[in-house]
């Protein structure tokens, strides 16, 4: 009767709803999938995070897509929490709290281990964005979807070489995963070819403050003597940040200083010159992370490997060959 079935006698339709509003009865979708063989709605959690951020948003329509055209409905909530909460103590949304609600989670954001922890006690079939969570020196759980972003940052450091830059600084927040590996990238190749590295990796404020740390990045590195000729901003809107200070002071981009960000956002192509970066393509990580959702809901207890979605650089004019020295 739950399932709309008309054959039901009003009056025992009456008596059936009145009980289960007293119960606070919801449906639960794993036995419902005995049946249906199929799975209706996948949670998605976004942690610590805005659903308004460009990028997270970007991850959120390939999810949504993937899930439209495999006949899945998307149930979305938000989490906010603190690392060093113990996993038994989080206040979890509903989407976590009761393991009747959905088929599985997809764990999305920035995440830390407290929370993969709880939800892994609760019996919830969950798959995590593995870029963004803070893995505190643990490896990644075997349910995670996540990009290569140690390839393409080699391969923008290299070009940068290719170029002729021997000066080449890196900016990037050291305590964030995702600014972590980039900036292991940027060290290899600068180690691989016997290169002095230039850093700014202070403590970001807050997740909103990216453009007014890129500012503070250049004008720092630019103290330096000899100054860098190229930047490697570890997020577009690093990059952004530097780019302002560079029209503030006349610095002339790619003539003075070559720049080059990371995420391949939609205000890349917005400023003046365009910038080169990496792209991530963010629908193809939220359609793999339905995939492999649904794949773990539908055969549980089958191990599977980890997802790596490739990265591409994409040159623009931001970038060129350093300006003769002494110039």
């Amino acid at each position: 009767m739950v399932n709309g079935h008309e054959r039901i006698l009003p009056r025992t339709r009456r008596r059936v709803m009145h009980a289960i509003e007293l119960l606070g009865y919801q449906p639960n979708v794993h036995a419902r999938r005995l049946v249906t063989q199929s799975v209706e709605t996948i949670g998605f959690v976004l942690s610590n995070r805005d659903f308004l951020n460009p990028f997270h948003a970007g991850v959120l329509t390939g999810v949504e897509h993937a899930a439209a055209a495999m006949r899945h409905e998307i149930l979305y909530a938000s989490c906010v929490y603190a690392p060093e909460t113990p996993a038994a103590e989080l206040e979890l949304p509903p989407v976590l709290r009761s393991r009747g609600l959905v088929g599985g989670v997809i764990l999305a954001g920035t995440n830390y281990p407290n929370l993969v922890r709880a939800v892994r006690e609760r019996g919830i079939p969950f798959i995590v964005f593995g870029n963004n969570l803070v893995r505190q020196r643990q490896s990644l759980p075997d349910c995670c979807v996540y990009y290569d972003d140690a390839s393409s940052s080699r391969e923008l450091v290299e070009r940068l070489i290719a170029m002729g830059h021997r000066r080449i600084a890196f900016a990037g927040d050291q305590r964030q995963p995702w600014f972590a590996r980039r900036r292991a990238a940027y060290l290899q190749a600068m180690a691989r070819h016997h290169l002095a590295t230039m850093e700014y990796t202070a403590a970001l404020d807050s997740p909103h403050s990216y453009v007014a740390y890129g500012e503070a990045a250049l004008g720092k590195l630019l103290e330096r003597h000899p100054a860098p000729t190229a930047l490697f901003a570890g997020n577009d809107n690093i990059a952004v940040g530097a780019w302002r200070l560079c029209h503030r002071r006349g610095i002339k981009i790619p003539g003075d200083l070559s720049l080059a960000g990371f995420d391949d956002l939609e205000m890349a192509v917005l400023i003046d010159p365009p910038l080169t970066t990496v792209r991530v393509p963010v629908d193809e990580v939220g359609r793999a992370c339905v995939e492999m959702m649904v794949e773990k809901i539908r055969r549980p207890g089958e191990p599977q490997a980890n997802r790596s979605i490739p990265t591409h650089l994409v040159e623009r004019a931001s970038w060129g060959p350093p300006p003769p020295e002494g110039a």
